[in-house]
């Protein structure tokens, strides 16, 4: 297909502005299986150039007819333009082709004008490129299977704010750069996230607010991967406004999720009553935070009680919205289920859900997923630590003196009055402070004395016993 655009260009795979990129949609008519296919430049350029978009058919996928149902052109400044089939038909495109299972031929019934021809196919296995689509004559080539593998990484804010906030949410990685409008009211619990396909690195992250020159919230840090699923983080610095978030310290304020997720989403609707009504079901594949109707599927319940619905397993961002709803032909909505995701956590950020009671005895939604991720958890004392808060307590008074006396006739007192003074300070310092010390020093005196005492009195003892009388025998 010739596609031209003058200004920015046709957006293809990644828009500067993080929106879907042109592509186009095709649907099995009978099972209402579909499959995608992002246009590719083969010649030319992005301003006038012819393109072509892929489409794989997975394994077990329906043989068939197989009809455009929408298309989409996007060029890199926003600009988005829908053409849905019954457009393409009255342009004179093709619509449709014809999905056969191994090597034999398969042709493709082209509706549209009657100057466009069927071009002939050559068919692989369950693999098949559309080109040329809309250019009314042309060949459908062969293109091997494009990896659906993808991998990402996505920063994720979670607090709980003090104040109405507004602003952007900013990260920079690996020359990548994503920025994220937000808006919050007072005490509200809120989720804020960027969306990369696979990058590490270095990273810088700010969380802005409308009226504050600084950021209210703000991270650096680095990103490894070290080996197949294993990386390493390092935070470097970072710090949060505790005036304007609660900031709890054992609550996580940051996640970095990694890895991918293959998953579809199944939902099933039992009515009391049978109804005519259509019955939507999508998932942001591509993470860009809109459910396109190129990822969606619809089903039409006509007098029915009861249907399922089933989205082809895609591999899907960690975290991704979803929808799925029933609305009779009047408008009327019979039953909702609408959120975020967290496919790593199990669990629903955000959800939205409603159904008549009168009208419906259940409507259900469920995940099948294959989960090949991991995260990193930055808690909010990380961010910014708790505060530390201490009290003074006044003490007694105290004094502290400390004299250096060089030359003592600077004293006031005589040299006799200094010494007087000095064996005074001395001997009552030496009984102040151990009253043995003296009988220690002196104990040999006090020996020598206690012992005259003993010699003396004993000689009492014998005066006083009268005289010694010796007997010769």
């Amino acid at each position: 297909m010739r596609l031209m655009d003058s200004g920015s260009g046709v957006c293809l795979a990644s828009c500067f502005d993080n929106s879907s990129p042109t592509q186009v949609r095709f649907q099995h008519l009978e099972t209402g299986q579909f499959q995608d296919g992002l246009f590719e430049l083969t010649s030319g350029n992005l301003n006038d150039g012819t393109f072509q978009a892929p489409i794989t058919f997975p394994q077990g996928s329906a043989s068939g007819a197989w009809a455009v149902t929408q298309m989409l052109l996007a060029d890199n400044i926003g600009n988005r333009l829908w053409q849905t089939k019954e457009q393409l038909v009255s342009q004179g495109f093709p619509t449709t082709l014809t999905k056969t299972s191994g090597l034999g031929n398969a042709t493709t019934t082209v509706t549209g004008a009657g100057t466009n021809q069927a071009f002939p196919v050559t068919p692989v296995p369950e693999v098949g490129t559309i080109a040329d689509v809309g250019l009314g004559s042309g060949t459908e080539t062969v293109d091997e299977p494009r990896s659906q593998n993808k991998s990402y990484t996505r920063f994720e804010i979670h607090q709980l704010s003090r104040e109405p906030l507004a602003g952007n949410l900013l990260v920079k990685i690996a020359g990548a750069e994503r920025t994220v409008p937000y808006s919050v009211s007072a005490n509200e619990q809120f989720s804020i996230s960027a969306l990369f396909e696979e990058l590490t690195g270095r990273y810088e992250l700010k969380m802005t607010s409308v009226g504050r020159d600084e950021p209210i919230l703000w991270v650096d840090g680095n990103l490894q991967k070290v080996g197949d699923g294993e990386y390493r983080h390092q935070f470097i610095n970072g710090d949060a406004d505790p005036d304007l978030l609660v900031l709890t310290p054992e609550d996580i304020g940051m996640v970095i999720a990694l890895g991918s997720v293959k998953a579809r989403l199944n939902s099933c609707i039992d009515l009391y009553l049978p109804v005519d009504a259509v019955f939507d079901l999508g998932v942001d594949i591509n993470g860009d935070g809109v459910i396109e109707p190129s990822e969606s599927v619809s089903q039409a319940i006509q007098g029915s009680s009861n249907a399922c619905l089933t989205t082809p397993e895609s591999n899907i961002p960690l975290t991704s919205l979803y929808k799925a709803r029933v609305v009779t032909d009047q408008g009327t909505i019979l039953a909702e289920n609408k959120g975020l995701y967290d496919f790593l956590n199990r669990s629903s950020i955000d959800s939205e859900k409603q159904s008549l009671p009168e009208m419906v005895r259940e409507f259900s939604v469920q995940w099948i997923r294959t989960p090949v991720a991991a995260s990193v958890d930055v808690l909010n004392s990380s961010l910014r630590p708790p505060a530390v808060q201490v009290s003074v307590i006044p003490e007694k008074e105290d004094t502290t003196r400390d004299v250096i006396l060089n030359d003592s006739n600077d004293s006031d007192m005589t040299p006799d009055q200094s010494k007087d003074t000095s064996a005074t300070t001395a001997d009552d310092s030496i009984e102040g402070s151990n009253p043995f010390g003296f009988l220690i020093d002196n104990l040999l005196w006090i020996g020598l004395v206690l012992g005259v005492f003993v010699a003396g009195f004993g000689v009492l003892q014998l005066a006083s016993s009268g005289p010694v009388s010796y007997q010769d025998r």
